[in-house]
């Protein structure tokens, strides 16, 4: 049983490692408020950020961010 566990989590370690390449990225983060990302990529080092989000549960506030890098 030992072993068995040992190659599942050598498996999962090894897909995870495994890194696929996309110019454009979007996601959805939730917890106290909620905030959506969109990174562009340009190349490997510049890409371009950008956050929209509202803070607190009652969504008083709302911020955006927009980084280059």
């Amino acid at each position: 049983m030992k072993k068995f566990l040992l190659a599942v989590v050598a498996l999962l370690c090894v897909s995870a490692v495994s890194a696929q390449q996309y110019q454009n990225s979007i996601g959805l983060r939730l917890g106290y408020g909620a905030e959506l990302q969109y990174e562009r990529h340009f190349s490997e080092k510049n890409y371009l950020e950008a956050n929209l989000g509202l803070s607190g549960f009652g969504g008083d506030r709302i911020f955006a961010n927009v980084m280059y890098n």
